[in-house]
């Protein structure tokens, strides 16, 4: 692991580590909801359980902000992973290929 690689990811470790049960909602904890946020963004949990992990996240702003971080990293992968490589690329890669596959022949 590289030392921007182990300072992201104590980062990431400092900011749960500062998750407090704000005890907003007896039946949902700032630690449910982080252990449900991947399931909770992609749709995973049964709609009753996701309005009460939302709830707790509208009131809690640990929550609140780890829900609102969590989707801005998801638009920005979105957004950088759309990008459509150059036809050129395309044909490069496609006459390696041929030329490839001749010299093994």
């Amino acid at each position: 692991m590289t030392d921007n690689q182990h300072e992201h990811t104590s980062k990431i470790d400092e900011l749960v580590d500062q998750l407090v049960d704000c005890q907003s909602d007896p039946n949902c904890s700032c630690g449910d909801v982080v252990d449900s946020l991947f399931e909770l963004l992609d749709h995973e949990i049964p709609q009753e359980r996701a309005e009460v992990l939302y709830t707790h996240g509208e009131e809690c702003v640990n929550c609140s902000e780890q829900i609102a971080a969590e989707m801005r990293i998801r638009e920005i992968v979105r957004r950088s992973c759309s990008e459509v490589a150059p036809s050129e690329l395309r044909v490069r890669i496609s006459q390696f290929i041929v030329q490839y596959r001749g010299e093994l022949g």
